[in-house]
């Protein structure tokens, strides 16, 4: 596959994200074309990557808010770990806060945060650009914090509670700085002089 990856996750419910997704901690679960939380209980946190491609370093992650409900959130992922370790960035909405976080071998620890929650349709991003991490609602920067404990990982997507809970849906991640997948598409001429 090719980045940036994408997943609209119109399929079947079920108790997981399927073939392209490897959960680091805890799952999440397809419902109405849409994904949230599911944990075993309020505590829960969950980190869920995209196992289809390698990312760089230099990584972004993004979702559509679909619903935003109380006492269980979900958003985005960043420098997923790729191992057992329970590690990522992640920036994810219920109705009270839009949360910026890290988790660190199953730690999680707040970096910033926007007491504004995020709303139906807002576009909830994290990147991660050597040392600045930054969340972004619609296009602006929320929160941000300069962090060195995570250096790398995969792009994916992060949950919490112990229901479905808050969902969100058209999930896309990449590396930060990328071309286009197709450049010569959107560049005909220069397809021409290097043929």
């Amino acid at each position: 596959m090719a980045l940036p990856a994408t997943d609209n996750f119109n399929r079947a419910n079920a108790a997981n994200l399927g073939a392209n997704w490897t959960a680091q901690a805890g799952n999440m679960q397809v419902t109405s074309n849409e994904i949230g939380a599911n944990g075993a209980s309020s505590s829960t946190e969950n980190g869920v990557y995209w196992n289809a491609d390698t990312f760089g370093n230099d990584q972004y992650s993004q979702v559509i808010a679909a619903s935003v409900e109380s006492y269980a959130g979900a958003g985005a992922a960043c420098r997923i770990a790729t191992n057992t370790d329970d590690s990522w960035y992640g920036f994810y909405s219920d109705t009270s806060y839009l949360y910026f976080f890290k988790m660190v071998s199953g730690t999680w620890t707040s970096i910033d945060s926007d007491s504004t929650p995020a709303s139906t349709s807002d576009v909830i991003k994290i990147d991660a650009e050597g040392t600045t991490i930054t969340g972004y609602r619609n296009g602006s920067s929320q929160a941000t914090n300069t962090d060195s404990a995570l250096a790398s990982g995969a792009a994916g997507v992060t949950s919490w509670g112990d229901g479905v809970g808050t969902t969100v849906d058209d999930w896309e991640g990449g590396n930060l700085g990328s071309p286009p997948a197709d450049i010569y598409s959107i560049l005909p001429a220069f397809r021409t002089v290097r043929a």
